[in-house]
Order: C-alpha cells, then sequence, then structure tokens
C-alpha cells in the first residue's frame, strides 16, 4: 500500500479485499516512478487459488493510463471553455433531442429573454411554456431541418415571453451523430424587436 496515497490507497485496500475473497479487484491510482515521473495506474489484482479453492497468492497486473488521464483533464479544461464562451455569448444558444424536440441545454441569454429558469425549459417541448401557434410553428421549422438535414434560417418570429412578445432571427441546424443521423437540433436566435420598431 504504501505506493498509494490517500483515496487512491483506499481503493487499493478495497481492490485486495475483493481478491482475497477470490473475486478480481480493480482500482486507478497515481504513483510516480522510482525516477518520480509522474504516472497513473490502472491496476486488477487477481487471487490465485490454492487446492482448496481459496485465496493463496494474490496477483497484481498494471497497465500505464497516464495518457489517458492527460485527455480526460484536457478534455474537461475544453468542455468548461466551451461552457463559458456559450454562457458568455449575448445571443440565445438552446439545443434540442431530435427525436423528442425537448430541450437539453440553453444558454443564459435564452433564459433571460424568455423570462425562465433553467427547471423551465430542460427536458420541455416548446408546447410546454409558449402559445399553441408559435410551438407549432417552432416544431414545424424543427422538422425541416432534421427532414432536409440543412441549416434553416428563420428571419423573423415572434415569441411570447414574461416580459412582453419579442421578435427574433433564428438559424437551425442539425447535429449528426457518427452515423450521420440526427442526434440534436442547435438553434441560434438573435432579439431583433428594437431593430424592426426602428425600422
Amino acid at each position: 500500500y504504501d505506493l498509494w496515497h490517500d483515496q487512491d490507497r483506499a481503493a487499493a485496500e478495497q481492490a485486495v479485499q475483493a481478491a482475497l475473497r477470490g473475486m478480481p479487484g480493480r482500482f486507478q491510482g497515481f504513483s510516480p516512478t522510482r525516477k518520480g515521473t509522474p504516472k497513473w495506474w490502472d491496476v486488477i489484482v487477481m487471487p490465485i487459488l490454492g487446492l482448496a479453492g481459496t485465496p493463496e497468492r494474490l496477483l497484481a497486473v498494471s497497465r500505464d493510463i497516464t495518457e489517458v488521464k492527460a485527455a480526460e483533464k484536457q478534455l474537461r479544461v475544453t468542455n468548461r471553455f466551451l461552457d463559458s464562451l456559450v454562457e458568455s455569448l449575448p445571443v440565445m444558444i438552446f439545443v434540442k433531442d431530435a427525436h423528442t424536440f425537448r430541450y437539453v441545454r440553453q444558454n443564459r441569454a435564452t433564459l433571460n429573454l424568455l423570462g425562465l429558469t433553467t427547471g423551465d425549459v430542460i427536458g420541455k417541448r416548446d408546447k410546454d411554456f409558449l402559445p399553441e401557434d408559435q410551438a407549432s410553428f417552432i416544431e414545424s421549422k424543427d422538422r425541416e431541418v432534421l427532414a432536409t438535414g440543412q441549416l434553416v434560417d428563420i428571419p423573423e418570429q415572434s415569441i411570447n415571453t414574461r416580459f412582453g412578445v419579442r421578435i427574433l432571427h433564428t438559424t437551425k441546424m442539425p447535429i449528426l451523430d457518427e452515423q450521420g443521423n440526427p442526434q440534436f437540433l442547435l438553434g441560434i436566435s438573435e432579439d431583433i424587436t428594437e431593430r424592426r420598431l426602428a425600422e
């Protein structure tokens, strides 16, 4: 256990105890090499059974997963950056499930314009918080995006918000999975109410 510290030591102990009970144990932990090179390890502890069918020895097999851990860390950093970017943009950004048209993501600008909270929107469809005619129009455009597989531009649409009717310019596009099938629908909307009033 001297190779491991804190939570990793506890995980190593659990893996060893599992092996002593006759079942493989597994854990991941950080332990530098003798030269001090930082390394992450994926460790499997296997019981070696004697004639009586009980563990007499333990076999540990380790795999260096340092690059995997580094990639995971970089992915987390990238995701935090993208989340921060999406939340900071002054335009409305929202993502819907391509099969149910339920919202799975929206940024702060979307919620602020609608006067809603995340709980009011996530997992909901447009008809859950918009008048029927507006929700039907939005869904028809969603279906057009998925049917054509192309970007659809909606120069002007009116929606009811808690602060009154707003006019939006919206662009929608499909987000495809690895097989090329629509998985999500991405929308970007700009509030052009003041511009239209000025015109």
